[in-house]
């Protein structure tokens, strides 16, 4: 796991996953069942006012692991960043695994293996 970017706000990281594991990792949010996340139709910040609403999928927390899925893969890295980082990551009890899929006129980024 190598430390690309850090700064008071966030860290980005690389070469967190093998090449077969980001493969795994990626085949298993394609099989996931996504549906809208808000029926409300509240504005969820992450997202641009002018974007439509995201897809998302059931949240699973690190505390029920493990999950007999390709997210167990990411635990770990999960882990040991928020240690690093303390400076950043400070009193959390858990780490959330939540998948969002942004429509196409949305901005993002898709993992790249």
């Amino acid at each position: 796991m190598k430390q690309v970017v850090k700064t008071k706000s966030f860290v980005i990281y690389d070469d967190v996953l093998t090449r077969e594991e980001c493969v795994r990792l990626w085949k298993y949010v394609q099989e996931e069942h996504y549906t809208a996340p808000l029926a409300s139709g509240e504005w969820i910040k992450v997202w641009r006012l002018g974007d439509q609403s995201p897809l998302g999928t059931r949240v699973f927390y690190q505390s029920q692991a493990p999950f007999n899925t390709a997210l167990d893969l990411i635990l770990k890295p999960a882990a040991e960043a928020a240690q690093q980082n303390p400076d950043i990551v400070t009193g959390y009890n858990d780490i959330s695994l939540p998948r969002f899929l942004n429509p196409i006129t949305a901005s993002g980024s898709l993992p790249v293996c």
